[in-house]
């Protein structure tokens, strides 16, 4: 140890001697601060170290939190100080420290900069609740942080919406369809507003090559017949017959059915039936059983059933259609939850 080091053997004075010690030999010495604390003795007073720190020079903090970061003894509270700190100090600590909690990161997503987020992408594990807070920002490059990152699993809601953002942006569209959660009505989607490279892809890893010869097309019963199949599953008072013919009426894929019919806003399925042209009696029936309520007179004076109601009434059929349209050219973009009536480009109408 340096002749000038301070006297660590004095017992009043040692913590804070070590703690300043430590900071100044960091810089000049490259000495590691758990040398310095077992040469003094004991372990290192990290309530020491958190009164002080917000009063070091910026380049002691870096140094200070690039090592700390791996430390597994790190408290949580000092932990949070040094992430939230500027992403020269915060960087480290992101990428590597396990004392940051879900909730911890979640804070730091809605807190900080686009640098933190970045970071917090990168690491080793990040919680699915974090990916999704991050994918709803849209950065295109934590985007595609959070894609490349083996570390990350992606809830299927997350999945849908980051090939909606491929959509927008051609360089996500790869590392998407790598991912191992996609599924192959997302895959199709991709396939279809991709480039051939990119089709020939989804073929390869979903099963999906031409033959060469034209596949004929399944042929479809009308959608009179479909509607007939609705209203006598209506009929039938079975949950389960009820949406299976709804989804053979509407032929979207099963995720974004999924949206359709356990959405709790009503805006989706008027949006469909308008574009059906199913009746308004029909519409009220679907609405009531998809509900789970019966179709009786105390279900119909209900205000969720009136503003049911008056959505349909609102909606125009060319409207209803062009959305439909859209949401079977890609499928991603059906209505998400808690998405709103404006939420969306497509409805722009």
């Amino acid at each position: 140890m340096p002749a000038s080091c301070p006297a660590l053997s004095d017992p009043p004075r040692m913590q804070l001697a070590l703690l300043r010690w430590t900071e100044l030999t960091a810089l000049l010495d490259g000495l590691r601060i758990l040398d310095i604390a077992k040469a003094a003795g004991g372990p290192i007073d990290y309530g020491a170290m958190r009164r002080h720190l917000a009063e070091l020079d910026p380049e002691l903090r870096e140094t200070l939190a690039a090592w700390l970061a791996e430390r597994p003894e790190l408290p949580r509270d000092i932990a949070r100080d040094l992430a939230f700190d500027h992403i020269a100090v915060a960087r480290p600590v992101l990428l590597k420290s396990a004392a940051l909690t879900e909730d911890d990161l979640l804070a730091l997503v809605d807190e900080t900069s686009r640098e933190h987020h970045l970071a917090i992408a990168q690491r080793p594990a990040v919680p699915q609740d974090v990916a999704e807070f991050l994918v709803e920002l849209g950065d295109s490059d934590v985007l595609l942080a959070l894609l490349e990152n083996p570390g990350v699993h992606f809830h299927p809601n997350t999945m849908s919406r980051l090939v909606g953002a491929a959509l927008q942006d051609p360089a996500l569209r790869a590392p998407v369809l790598a991912r191992p959660e996609l599924a192959r009505d997302q895959a199709r989607v991709l396939g279809d507003w991709g480039d051939a490279a990119l089709r020939d892809r989804v073929a390869d890893r979903f099963g999906t090559a031409q033959t060469g010869e034209p596949t004929a097309k399944p042929v479809r019963e009308p959608v009179s017949r479909r509607v007939k199949d609705l209203i006598a599953a209506l009929r039938q008072d079975d949950d389960a017959a009820v949406e299976a013919a709804f989804a053979r009426l509407v032929d979207l894929p099963p995720f974004a059915m999924t949206r359709i019919i356990h959405n709790p806003a009503s805006e989706p399925l008027a949006v469909v039936c308008r574009a059906l042209s199913v009746k308004r009696p029909l519409y009220a029936a679907l609405y009531l059983r998809l509900h789970g309520s019966k179709p009786d007179e105390m279900a119909r004076r209900s205000p969720a059933f009136r503003t049911a109601m008056a959505c349909f009434d609102h909606l125009q059929r060319p409207q209803a259609e062009r959305v439909l349209a859209t949401w079977r050219r890609a499928p991603v973009t059906v209505w998400h939850d808690g998405g709103g009536w404006h939420a969306y480009a497509h409805w722009a109408l």
